[in-house]
């Protein structure tokens, strides 16, 4: 009962506040033009900013989509090097037939791994054959991705808003909109008063 009273009590208030500014606007033109002129501004950068933001959110999700795509591609990769070279390790400890195979294996996936400034920079660890290295260097490049998903999260829906509605472009549109309500009243007023003049 307690909600229904208090959502009671806000139409109350919203029909007041409605009739107190309707009277007031009723005194003359001017004020008249100046209260549709309050409600078309509040309209249109309400739509506006409706429109803004949802535009801004559908832009944010795709790119959250693409880039959740590619830290996921690019740290199963990281992982499957991380898994060839421990296969390396592992025969190379037990002294498995298949230990040049495997290590062959694990050093040609981890140059693939790198990228041309990176295997010059690693060079050693390839030319030294280095795996446990390896390993650590690509367990280290995997973590980068999972902390860089962290810096880059997708904005939340309030800072998307807050973003749109304090853009240059939401705020220059709505004063470009008043000003030009403005001066096509003013041109009618002048109009109507140039007539009534003529009249007389």
């Amino acid at each position: 009962m307690g909600a229904v009273t208090e959502k009671e009590e806000d139409v109350k208030r919203i029909f007041e506040y409605s009739k107190m500014a309707l009277d007031w606007a009723s005194v003359n033109a001017y004020r008249r033009i100046g209260l549709l002129l309050l409600i078309a501004s509040i309209s249109f950068g309400g739509w506006y900013g409706y429109i803004n933001n949802l535009s801004q959110k559908v832009t944010s999700e795709m790119q959250a989509g693409t880039s959740m795509s590619w830290n996921l591609s690019n740290s199963n990769l990281y992982k499957y090097a991380i898994d060839s070279v421990q296969l390396c390790l592992t025969a190379i400890d037990k002294s498995s037939d298949l230990e040049d195979w495997y290590c062959s294996q694990a050093l040609l996936i981890f140059k693939n791994r790198l990228s041309k400034a990176e295997i010059k920079h690693e060079s050693e660890l390839i030319d030294r054959k280095a795996y446990g290295a390896m390993k650590v260097y690509l367990a280290d490049k995997e973590r980068q991705i999972k902390y860089n998903e962290l810096v880059n999260m997708k904005p939340s829906n309030d800072r998307i808003l807050l973003e749109s509605l304090l853009s240059s472009v939401a705020i220059g549109g709505t004063l470009l909109f008043l000003l030009a309500i403005y001066f096509l009243s003013a041109y009618f007023l002048y109009k109507r008063s140039a007539r009534a003049s003529n009249v007389s």
